[in-house]
């Protein structure tokens, strides 16, 4: 599920105004007009399989299978307030469960589950994160994830969350990553194991 180049993406928030930047080499890029001034370009999957940590045929695990949350669904580790725009497009792969760990503290942030198949938004408070990924198809629940089959990763740069002034007064920057191959994809991911996630 998980490529080898992903695509991140800025989001500026000022008032209901809502911009989409590239990330390239340039962390802050210039704002560009338009609503959507760069549409992403998908590679079609490929045949290249996905990790896994376990054999994928392996016997069906001695716990049981849960309810999948729903798209969207929000845990949150800190009291720190979100303000800050996150969005996820899973709109190519299997269930996914993101976590942002604090790139200071290695504290937990959050955990958002984005369905396969969807896209999924939140609001995450200012900081610099790192993005870990769960996935698989099967959900056996927040302790065992997907179960043997679960794939983990992790962004191999972090995701900036931040507040910043500008001629037009403040402005909240946030990011939008998806979690397949893109064209010109500029957000490459490793595997890790279950124990770093």
């Amino acid at each position: 599920m998980l490529g080898s180049t992903l695509s991140a993406v800025i989001i500026y928030l000022t008032g209901s105004l809502l911009n989409n930047h590239y990330v390239q080499n340039n962390p802050r890029p210039e704002k560009k007009e338009g609503k959507y001034p760069n549409k992403k370009a998908t590679y079609p999957r490929t045949s290249t399989p996905t990790q896994r940590t376990a054999d994928q045929d392996s016997p069906k695990p001695a716990y049981p299978e849960q309810p999948l949350p729903s798209n969207g669904s929000v845990v949150r580790f800190t009291v720190q307030s979100p303000q800050a725009p996150f969005k996820i497009d899973n709109s190519q792969g299997d269930h996914a469960l993101i976590k942002l760990v604090d790139a200071n503290t290695g504290s937990d942030v959050l955990t958002i589950f984005v369905r396969a198949g969807s896209i999924a938004e939140t609001e995450v408070p200012l900081g610099t994160y790192q993005a870990r990924y769960a996935s698989g198809t099967t959900w056996y629940g927040y302790t065992y994830y997907f179960g043997p089959g679960t794939s983990y990763s992790k962004a191999d740069r972090y995701l900036g969350f931040y507040e910043e002034e500008t001629a037009l007064g403040s402005r909240v920057s946030g990011c939008e990553i998806t979690l397949y191959k893109v064209r010109h994809g500029n957000l490459s991911t490793s595997r890790i194991n279950p124990s770093q996630f």
